[in-house]
């Protein structure tokens, strides 16, 4: 990777620094359906659901992507549900951050793809210890195809849902991770599609890192990527990439260690 790509991630990542401090309350005032969980100034943990749009138009049968975003400490769980139903599994993720500190400042986004069937509404759920935020996207569905009974759609391309779902997409991660050195800390990246996915990951110049246990990085069975003990030279981006025979999907997550507070 060249330094000039670098000293443009690291600037993009000190902008989002900036951006990640705990907001005051009227931060929110134009977010749509918006709700972050009150805290005192005492409490560690806070949450913040960074997405702000609300509405999402789409044709019968179109697959379309809803992404979320929120910054909180400890990590935060990002969940898609509707009125009935989880639509996601990101809870998988807590069993491995248990090995990674609770300091860490995070930006994580979430992703749900699915075909439009009907008009709905999708709720984005943010969780970080024990705060809670909620977003609502409100999905549009207009067209000639679209035809109702008892609520259900019919009259769109079964094949192209099957083969959507066979592809891989990583639909829980990190774009940002702030940690103080000296940390362990847990990189995410679940994804779903056909059992037959491979996981790799990345460094910076591009080199696969997580092979062996005793490795300074291991990639856990979910596909998340460890990292024990975290250095200034630590810093940069690392890119996890999942594929099969269907297709592939990647993301980048840049990690920026701390100096710890004297």
């Amino acid at each position: 990777m060249s330094n000039r790509i670098q000293i443009f991630l690291l600037s993009a990542c000190l902008a989002t620094i900036a951006s990640m401090q705990l907001p005051k309350r009227s931060t929110y005032d134009n977010e749509i359906n918006t709700n972050v969980a009150s805290s005192d100034s005492s409490a560690q943990s806070w949450v913040n659901i960074n997405s702000k749009s609300g509405e999402i138009k789409a044709f019968p049968g179109e697959t379309i992507e809803i992404e979320c975003e929120a910054s909180g400490s400890p990590q935060p769980i990002i969940q898609f549900y509707d009125h009935s139903s989880m639509l996601s599994k990101n809870e998988i993720i807590s069993n491995d951050i248990l090995d990674a500190s609770n300091s860490a400042l995070i930006k994580a986004a979430g992703k749900l793809r699915l075909v439009a069937k009907k008009p709905e509404v999708i709720f984005c759920k943010a969780t970080s210890g024990d705060k809670t935020a909620h977003a609502a996207i409100t999905i549009f569905v207009t067209g000639s195809k679209l035809r109702f009974l008892s609520n259900e759609v019919f009259d769109y391309d079964t094949e192209q849902v099957s083969a959507i779902a066979k592809a891989p997409v990583i639909n829980f991660f990190d774009t940002v991770y702030l940690d103080t050195i000296g940390n362990n800390v847990v990189l995410p990246c679940s994804s779903s599609g056909a059992r037959d996915t491979e996981t790799i990951w990345l460094n910076a110049n591009d080199k696969v890192i997580g092979g062996g246990l005793e490795s300074k990085f291991t990639v856990t069975p979910f596909g998340h990527l460890k990292i024990k003990n975290i250095e200034w030279s630590d810093m940069g981006p690392y890119t996890c990439i999942v594929k099969n025979s269907y297709g592939k999907d990647s993301i980048t997550t840049f990690l920026y260690p701390l100096l710890a507070e004297n």
